[in-house]
């Protein structure tokens, strides 16, 4: 009966011990919060990948090179504009250009916080130039244009949950088949256009559950070749009919600083979606999903 007894008061222990271990502020790991609740960041030796769209509308583009190459009856020679005509252009012309890609973006986690990734996708592309209140000229591509690039994320807790973000990207974007509207009666033979930029962002990020808002500021660079080949008809004195062809080289660059701001959700364990914006110039927007392997 004593034994009875003794075993009973031993259990009635145990039960008592192992209820006060699951009162509240006691918990045990498996209920404690995922502490990655609001951000999708990736730890060394992991794979992710974001598919994205995204709208892109850059202005303020400069003429730093233009070449005309001129086929006559009298014979080839070219025109090359000097300083002074590049500045005339760049005070009454204006050269911006729109895009709106879908893409998929591959990265792998080199490091906790440090990124590499690549992405490829297809862009629609129009670029306008020679653009005044009385003209506008344009290329834009008549089937997607491809586009492609890579990409360095680092990121790093600064204070408590404040996260500093910096990403470095280039991208190029290459016409597949693009077509020239003049302001004239010219034919055109042939385009020939690609675009290329480099990015260096700078953000501040602080999880609040699982949501993630950052915004931030960031420096781009950017460059435009346009190439066209036309033909126009002329008569010489006497009323034979022939053509002169003339292709134009230009060059144009801009540089712009800009702010920017976003938010991230996470869906679930390993996935999200996020939105991010920029101002003024770029003006762009982009929406994307990001997966954890």
């Amino acid at each position: 009966m004593i034994k009875k007894l003794l075993l009973f008061f031993l259990l009635g222990c145990l039960l008592y011990t192992n209820g006060n271990a699951q009162l509240p502020g006691t918990e045990s790991p498996a209920l404690k919060p995922n502490p990655e609740a609001g951000n999708t960041a990736t730890k060394k030796g992991s794979f992710f990948i974001t598919p994205y769209y995204e709208f892109t509308h850059f202005k303020n583009l400069e003429l730093v090179e233009h070449t005309n190459y001129h086929s006559l009856v009298e014979g080839e020679f070219q025109d090359v504009y000097l300083q002074e005509d590049l500045d005339e252009y760049n005070d009454n012309y204006g050269t911006e250009y729109q895009s709106g890609m879908s893409g998929l973006k591959v990265g792998y986690q080199v490091l906790n916080g440090l990124g590499i990734s690549a992405y490829v996708g297809l862009t629609h592309f129009n670029f306008k130039s020679w653009v005044s209140d009385e003209n506008t000229q344009y290329l834009s591509t008549q089937y997607p244009a491809l586009t492609f690039g890579g990409a360095v994320d680092y990121e790093k807790t600064v204070y408590k949950k404040l996260i500093l973000l910096t990403i470095l990207t280039y991208n190029y974007c290459l016409t597949g088949t693009p077509v020239a509207n003049t302001s004239t009666s010219e034919k055109v033979l042939s385009s020939d256009l690609n675009s290329m930029f480099w990015e260096l962002d700078l953000a501040l990020a602080y999880p609040l559950g699982k949501f993630l808002p950052f915004a931030g500021a960031g420096f781009t660079h950017q460059s435009v070749h346009s190439i066209y080949k036309v033909s126009i008809r002329t008569t010489d004195p006497d009323g034979n009919d022939f053509y002169n062809k003339t292709e134009f080289d230009s060059r144009y660059r801009g540089a712009s600083f800009y702010g920017f701001a976003g938010i991230e959700y996470r869906l679930i364990k390993g996935a999200s979606m996020y939105l991010k914006s920029s101002f003024p110039n770029p003006l762009r927007s982009n929406l994307g999903f990001r997966i954890v392997l």
